[in-house]
Parts: structure tokens; C-alpha cells; sequence
């Protein structure tokens, strides 16, 4: 039985032994999705460039837009995160990006491990 179940740790996915029985088993219930499929989904979509253009546009004198403010309080990111601090306007701009990102990943992610399911 496939429980579509994946994992980035090697150490996790070696002790995964599957003890079914079944002469189809790959030996482990879990896949190993190694570090590969996640920073391929970083490049493709997030590449270095677009990490530091990201950061250049975070810097320039515009202010906070809603989007980021709405961004920033719905994962929790707040005074609290930065000691207690105003968080400078360049990185809640930046932060938000990278958050936006973050929810992006999650979406596609799944799908993207799903592609290297065998068939």
C-alpha cells in the first residue's frame, strides 16, 4: 500500500521499513524526496536573482503596502518577533515577500513531490 507519504530526512527515510510483505513494496513506506525537489522549487521559482531583487525593491523608500501588513499579522509576525521593536519598513517589506513565498511553496510543493511518485 502507497500512503503517499514523504520525506526530506534520509535518516528517517532509511528507518522506514515496510514489513507488508508484498512483492510490489519498494521496502519503506515513506518516499525520499531528498533536498533536491524542494530547492528545485526555489530556484525555478525564486531564484537568487529574485531573492535579491526582492531585497533591492524592499529598500526603496516606498511605504508598507496593506498586502504586506495583512501578510506580515497573518503568520504572526509581529513587535513581538523583533523584540519588542518597530520593524523597519525594508523588512516588513521584505519579510511579507518572503512569507508570500512561503505560502506559494505550499501550494505547490505537493504537487511537485506528487510528480515524482512513480507510476
Amino acid at each position: 500500500m502507497d500512503y503517499c507519504s514523504f520525506t526530506h530526512s534520509e535518516e528517517e527515510y532509511l528507518a522506514a521499513v515496510c514489513l507488508c510483505g508484498s512483492h510490489t513494496c519498494r521496502n519503506s513506506f515513506l518516499h525520499f524526496a531528498g533536498y533536491d525537489m524542494f530547492h528545485k522549487v526555489l530556484e525555478q521559482n525564486y531564484g537568487s536573482s529574485k531573492r535579491f531583487a526582492s531585497l533591492m525593491h524592499a529598500g526603496i523608500g516606498m511605504k508598507v503596502s496593506a498586502s504586506d501588513q495583512e501578510t506580515l499579522i497573518k503568520h504572526g509576525i509581529q513587535k513581538a518577533a523583533f523584540q519588542g521593536d518597530e520593524m523597519p519598513a525594508w523588512l516588513q517589506k521584505y519579510t511579507a515577500e518572503v512569507l508570500r513565498f512561503a505560502e506559494f511553496e505550499r501550494r505547490v510543493l505537493p504537487y511537485k513531490l506528487m510528480e515524482t511518485l512513480p507510476d
